[in-house]
Order: structure tokens, then C-alpha cells, then sequence
């Protein structure tokens, strides 16, 4: 009486892994790293605001999305 379906006990694809590391990352940066700023902004600690959308060259894309990645 063995099962021998264990093929549901293997480890998902790296793909999924690099995928769920980068979502992580993500949401991380927007709830921790921006928080904190925040809190430091408001207590004078830090020159910036959290959540800059001042668009950063050479793509013009905001300073929020360049420290997600």
C-alpha cells in the first residue's frame, strides 16, 4: 500500500521562485522601505518625501519604481 504520487511533493519551477523573490520585493520596498521614510520624514530625519514620483533620467521613470528593483 505505497503511494507513489509524489510528484506533488516536488519544488515549484525556479521560475516561480524568482517570480514570488521579485513580488516580495516589491511589496516590501511600497509598505516597509517607504514607511519608514515616511515616519523619518515627518520626524525630520530625511530631506525627501516617501512615494516620489519625480521622474528620474535617462527614462523618465519615477524614483519610486527605480528603488522597487
Amino acid at each position: 500500500m505505497s503511494d507513489t504520487t509524489a510528484s506533488s511533493a516536488l519544488p515549484a519551477p525556479l521560475a516561480t521562485w524568482l517570480l514570488l523573490g521579485f513580488v516580495a520585493g516589491f511589496i516590501s520596498v511600497l509598505t516597509f522601505h517607504q514607511g519608514t521614510i515616511g515616519v523619518m520624514y515627518l520626524l525630520g530625519f530625511a530631506a525627501n518625501p516617501p512615494y516620489n514620483l519625480t521622474p528620474r533620467a535617462p527614462l523618465g521613470v519615477p524614483v519610486l519604481m527605480d528603488e522597487v528593483d
